[in-house]
């Protein structure tokens, strides 16, 4: 697969089922996701699904981020991003934070320093800014030369009925943005025609796409069929709608034309919510380092 030409080139790192990646598309319509990183078979199994379906554009997908290596990625890699784990740092849990095995941030560290992505986004949860992980995040960021912004973000305050807060951190590196700004393309032009000014604008997700429209019925049920252990399980429509998924998304049954209805209704959404002011808000000062 050659994807050096292609103006931006994403890597996702514990991928799940694909959320991350139908946000950077929708909000950077050039990026695309080049490889995917997750251990879980069931999601891995909605993610090969999804592209045989044609629904998802082919990319391998790797199973273990402990074993992943950037360096072979270097050069054609612009932005990282994922949901690693959240157990360190939920308050569902023991709240081990660094300590806890499951914590990946050194590794989602070690593959922005090997590949040269010159982006890096994580979500968690906001045990992780409360927990100091957050605070850890943004020291290695800033050692490495990046701007870094965070954002207290609620399910909410995008049209949901429901709370479901988290927390965004995104680095930029300018340096490697401004060498791989100049990478060849298809064409031979060099730069980005879709960026404008410094090109952040676009990149830290200022837009917000109301989803209300996507919202299942009130009285849709919050479990799903018992599972083979006697624990319960979630109803798939449930977690659509929770995730912001498409219609059909985590049960194999998301046609084509859902999914480009839903790109459809998400991106006009996107166009239609006016620009944010320049001042910086409130829930991006977490650094105390706001404007």
């Amino acid at each position: 697969m050659n994807v050096a030409p292609h103006p931006i080139n994403c890597l996702s790192i514990c991928a799940g089922g694909g959320g991350l990646d139908f946000a950077v598309e929708l909000a950077i319509p050039d990026a695309r996701t080049v490889c995917l990183v997750e251990r879980e078979a069931f999601a891995v199994s909605l993610l090969v699904e999804a592209m045989q379906a044609g629904l998802l554009a082919p990319a391998p997908v790797w199973s273990d981020a402990s074993t992943f290596r950037g360096r072979p990625w270097r050069g054609t890699l612009d932005i990282i991003f994922g949901g690693i784990p959240c157990q360190p740092w939920s308050v569902a849990g023991k709240q081990a934070g660094s300590a806890d095995e499951r914590d990946l941030w050194s590794v989602a560290r070690r593959l922005f320093v090997q590949s040269g992505a010159w982006c890096i986004i994580i979500e968690n949860v906001p045990g992780m800014l409360s927990g100091g992980g957050a605070d850890r995040v943004r020291r290695d960021l800033q050692r490495l030369g990046c701007t870094v912004e965070g954002g207290l973000f609620r399910a909410s305050e995008v049209g949901a009925t429901h709370e479901r807060e988290r927390l965004f951190i995104v680095g930029i590196h300018e340096g490697r943005w401004m060498a791989n700004s100049n990478r060849q393309h298809d064409d031979g032009a060099g730069g980005r025609s879709s960026r404008s000014g410094d090109g952040k604008d676009e990149l830290l997700l200022n837009s917000q796409a109301r989803i209300a429209s996507s919202l299942p019925d009130p009285e849709t049920p919050t479990h799903g069929e018992p599972s083979s252990n006697g624990r319960r399980t979630l109803n798939p429509r449930f977690v659509e709608w929770l995730m912001g998924w498409p219609p059909g998304w985590t049960s194999y049954e998301c046609s084509g034309m859902a999914l480009s209805h839903w790109r459809e209704r998400m991106q006009s959404a996107l166009s239609s919510m006016p620009s944010p002011p320049k001042a910086a808000l409130p829930q991006l000062d977490l650094f105390g380092e706001a404007a």
